[in-house]
């Protein structure tokens, strides 16, 4: 695969800043040429342009925001690239696309998985955010059950897409941070959704499904109780809603974690208080505030649990926060 690397990297372009003219010839050459492959031609007079790609084990993820513009993929023979790239764009109108000797309109958030050794061309009238993922061909096309996947369209609210698309933040952001064992894993995973998300065969649903799917799951849940644990209603039977599963299930996917559903909203509650109780910016609050406000709806209850956790009373914290 062109760029794989055993090491995981994260970098970014942001072209915005760039003054006229020098803007069009960095975005044609640096950010066109130079870095896609692509010959680029942006429609507005100050076109806009940013870009991050994530490099991990074979597989790259390359997600942006561009102005309005058209790209045309160079004919560079010598890069010898046989990847594929499962792409999509959000974008307030379609995004029009001609590859493998079809026109079509893709919808906002649609996918199609194209092919990085045939001739592509791209049309947006409108801003975009595009997100590319590009594997190795031979680590996706012998797991999917169809042979004619190329140029085959997901829908936005496909259920496998759209848990990869929720696994993407999560699992970059992992990594970053990570060594190469860390990207590694992520990078079979992600591989695994992008499999799964394209229709696999019975024995790449059983290898995906054990190890992508179940880890893009955990992630998706934790993310969604990081963003909702100051709710007090808060609760399992709310995530089963939520993610289509059932409580076992769930329940399950935390067991193998070493936790369970309500240790995670508990843990993260208190963590939150923690931080809140050593704030001078919330050195007016009550402790008893403090304790509502984070989703505890028992003082005795939190009291009782931060002194478990942290070894310490809230008193004292606000104390040596003084």
């Amino acid at each position: 695969m062109q760029g794989s690397t055993q090491i995981p990297q994260h970098f970014g372009v942001r072209l915005a800043d760039v003054d006229e003219p020098d803007r069009h010839v960095a975005i044609r050459e640096v950010f066109g040429r130079g870095w896609l492959n692509v010959e680029f031609d942006a429609y507005d007079a100050r076109p806009a342009i940013s870009a991050e790609i994530d490099l991990l084990p074979g597989v790259s993820i390359t997600r942006g925001s561009y102005s309005p513009h058209r790209a045309r993929t160079l004919a560079d023979g010598s890069l010898g690239d046989d990847d594929v790239a499962l792409c999509w764009v959000e974008t307030p109108g379609n995004f029009e696309l001609d590859h493998l000797s079809q026109l079509r309109e893709l919808e906002s958030g649609e996918a199609v998985l194209t092919s990085c050794a045939d001739r592509m061309q791209g049309r947006n009238d409108a801003v975009a955010y595009p997100t590319t993922i590009k594997l190795s061909r031979k680590s996706v096309l012998p797991m999917l059950e169809r042979d004619d996947v190329l140029g085959r369209t997901i829908a936005a609210n496909d259920p496998a897409f759209r848990l990869l698309r929720q696994y993407l933040d999560p699992a970059l952001k992992y990594a970053r941070q990570s060594g190469p064992e860390g990207a590694g894993m992520v990078a079979h995973q992600i591989n695994d959704l992008v499999i799964l998300a394209l229709g696999a065969s019975a024995d790449g649903h059983a290898m995906a499904a054990e190890r992508g799917q179940k880890a893009a799951r955990y992630a998706a849940i934790c993310e969604w109780i990081d963003r909702n644990h100051l709710d007090p209603s808060l609760s399992i039977q709310q995530c089963c809603v939520q993610f289509a599963l059932g409580r076992r299930a769930i329940q399950s996917l935390f067991a193998e974690h070493g936790t369970s559903f309500t240790r995670k909203v508990r843990e993260r509650r208190l963590l939150q208080a923690y931080r809140l109780l050593g704030s001078p910016d919330h050195a007016a609050s009550s402790i008893s505030e403090i304790a509502y406000s984070v989703g505890f709806g028992d003082l005795s209850y939190f009291n009782r649990r931060f002194r478990d956790r942290f070894g310490k009373r809230p008193g004292d914290v606000r104390r040596e926060a003084l």
